[in-house]
């Protein structure tokens, strides 16, 4: 927030923290893309960290997709009912209806 980041701990290790700033730029043009931060960590031997993140991260897109699929049956469930209403109401509203 605000521009603030947290302290990298004394303790961490020098590739990481050059890679946690990189991350950091204010210019997102000038951040690493994913792919070269899970590439960093492999070449450094973080492929079971990286095997994990994308395990995580696929589950997370997973559970995106359901949501969005859930979210589209809900709108065409909506969209069936209004119609549904819509035909109901109209022979006893007659032309109310109509104008909205």
């Amino acid at each position: 927030r605000n521009g603030e980041k947290p302290d990298i701990p004394d303790n961490c290790e020098p590739f990481l923290s050059t890679l946690l700033t990189k991350c950091w730029e204010k210019d997102p043009k000038v951040r690493p893309s994913f792919a070269s931060i899970m590439s960093i960590l492999d070449s450094k031997g973080f492929n079971q960290l990286s095997e994990v993140f994308l395990r995580s991260l696929q589950k997370m897109v997973d559970a995106m997709e359901k949501t969005v699929d859930a979210t589209k049956k809900a709108k065409s469930a909506l969209s069936s009912l209004t119609i549904q209403l819509r035909n109901s109401l109209e022979p006893r509203l007659g032309s109310r209806l109509a104008a909205q």
